[in-house]
């Protein structure tokens, strides 16, 4: 039946179900996609695996992190700095994307653009190094924060003061 198209209203049941499943769920959970079947009798068919993260959303947890092939985790205070390190991964592997492009093109190209989208483009080549110096850096001091239990001692990153 994974194959078979469902109908809105068989969507809508599906998310129902994750949702009031997720909705009791401690921060920190981890859940296989097996388990979350199990106690749902939601299969675990891509389309379902992707409203998780919405029904994750509509019961509270707005921020989860999937493992390929295993499940998700909850956010909870030990997994945040695990989450956002793992996303400004994310971003920088982006950027780092972005910034190969634009060398590639104006290699490819550099002759035939005009003087215009030169600079256009060097305008935001320079944008994705300041975007990877600042990723870079914050994901520096998270890591640190995360290994540290005094982390009152790691400076924070662009001057910010320091919580009270």
């Amino acid at each position: 039946m994974s194959d078979e198209k469902r109908t809105i209203a068989e969507a809508g049941a599906e998310l129902l179900a994750l949702e009031q499943f997720l909705a009791g769920q401690a921060p920190g959970s981890q859940f296989s996609y097996d388990a979350i079947t199990e106690q749902t009798q939601v299969p675990m068919t891509q389309a379902n695996k992707n409203r998780l993260r919405q029904a994750a959303k509509r019961a509270g947890h707005p921020d989860v992190t999937f493992m390929r092939g295993y499940g998700l985790v909850l956010a909870s205070p030990e997994t945040c700095v695990d989450i956002l390190c793992e996303r400004t991964g994310r971003i920088e592997r982006g950027v780092r994307r972005i910034n190969k492009i634009a060398t590639s093109m104006l290699d490819k190209f550099g002759d035939a653009m005009t003087p215009m989208d030169k600079g256009q483009v060097a305008y935001l080549k320079a944008g994705t190094k300041a975007i990877l110096s600042s990723v870079r850096q914050a994901r520096e001091v998270a890591s640190l924060r995360a290994e540290n239990a005094t982390a009152s001692t790691i400076p924070l990153p662009l001057g910010l003061p320091a919580a009270k």
